[in-house]
């Protein structure tokens, strides 16, 4: 007897790192199909023939990653697995862009038609859930503003979703949301009254203050360069006015080929908000570097702060680092001026999000941690980069 088709796609061997279990259980119900097997009438809007055909592409889709995935499984001949692994690898990526196309779908008819297809909220609130799951906020986001503009009824769980647009305002550094969802928030009962706004945080003056700089920076042509991880393409710019030799350290590193085959040992994300992705060790458990330490700029006037986004050296003390980095992934206020914050993502940071967690002080050896498959230097300043090592005697 076949397999139900999405506990194979799903649960067999993890489809999309973007859906959980109860997506699973969400289409195993097979409401929302059932829900777009009708033509459309005159009272649907355009929106509705779109998300039907994108829902039927993307099912499609699916049930060929299936086929592929099963004809590997059965197959014998050498020859004939690696033709159908590279198969069914390609039927993935295929699938992949089509629930994309279809997410997109959903949320252009949500905002045509709120809540009137409350299949589509059901789907909308499940993917909702699972990217905040996964410290995807950006993306989140795109479902929980269009949300939250309209008094929804999930199962008493509308609470729930404007206390999350509300958080993931403030993640995403959006602090016009951040106002916008405080009632929200922290008034639900008044919330057609007038409340007093929300007072501005030191948390949104340094992002005024942030923003203000890389308004600055774009006529700059500052360095950037390029990780290709196991996730996906992350792309960095490098704040080389405010931390030059840490540049000058990254850059000639990842000129040698240093970081290639890296793996990211050190991604963390709690209930307190703290949230990073570290990598840049040869050992990959946190103990190794280059064979030598670099200064600190983390303690002039100017050095930057950290925000999501932010790279930043990780190091076991003043002066200690070497080649270690890591990926704020929130505002993380205690790092400050303890750290040097060498770089931002402008390309990528729903891939840094992504990137497998992982405690090395847990020895969770069946986790495999993703890795930096290549690291190149797109662009960079016309002088040379010269590295400030420190002397035995500065390291503390």
């Amino acid at each position: 007897m076949r397999k139900p088709l999405f506990f194979v796609v799903f649960i067999s061997f993890g489809f999309w790192n973007m859906c959980s279990s109860t997506t699973t259980s969400l289409w195993a119900q097979e409401d929302i199909t059932t829900a777009f097997q009708r033509e459309k009438t005159e009272d649907d809007p355009p929106q509705w023939q779109t998300f039907k055909e994108d829902l039927n592409t993307w099912r499609q889709m699916i049930t060929e990653v299936y086929d592929s995935f099963y004809a590997f499984q059965l197959s014998e001949l050498e020859a004939d697995r690696n033709r159908l692994r590279k198969q069914w690898s390609e039927s993935k990526k295929e699938a992949a862009l089509a629930f994309e196309t279809a997410r997109a779908s959903a949320i252009e008819l949500y905002k045509a038609a709120p809540n009137r297809y409350k299949e589509v909220e059901q789907l909308l609130f499940v993917i909702v859930r699972d990217e905040v799951a996964q410290g995807r906020h950006e993306r989140a986001v795109e479902v929980l503003y269009p949300f939250t503009d309209h008094l929804i009824n999930l199962n008493g769980e509308e609470e729930a979703f404007y206390q999350q647009a509300f958080k993931s305002a403030q993640i995403i550094n959006d602090y016009e949301s951040v106002r916008k969802y405080y009632k929200y928030t922290f008034a639900p009962d008044r919330r057609d009254k007038v409340v007093s706004p929300l007072p501005i945080s030191d948390a949104e003056k340094s992002w005024n203050l942030e923003t203000e700089v890389r308004k600055k920076e774009e006529s700059t042509n500052l360095p950037r360069v390029e990780l290709e991880t196991t996730k996906g393409k992350i792309i960095i710019e490098l704040f080389e006015n405010e931390a030059p030799n840490t540049v000058a350290n990254f850059i000639t590193l990842v000129e040698k080929g240093f970081y290639d085959g890296l793996t990211f040992h050190r991604v963390l994300r709690n209930e307190n908000g703290f949230a990073i992705a570290q990598g840049g060790d040869p050992n990959g458990n946190g103990t190794g570097g280059p064979g030598y330490f670099i200064p600190c700029e983390c303690y002039q006037a100017n050095a930057r702060l950290h925000f999501r986004g932010s790279i930043s050296m990780a190091h076991g003390g003043k002066n200690t680092g070497g080649s270690q980095f890591f990926f704020a992934l929130n505002r993380i206020q205690n790092l400050d001026r303890k750290h040097t914050v060498f770089g931002r993502i402008v390309e990528g940071i729903d891939i840094a999000a992504q990137l497998q967690l992982i405690d090395p002080e847990k020895k969770e050896d069946a986790i495999i941690p993703d890795e930096i498959l290549s690291a190149k230097v797109l662009r960079k300043r016309d002088h040379q980069y010269n590295v400030n090592k420190v002397d035995k005697d500065q390291q503390h």
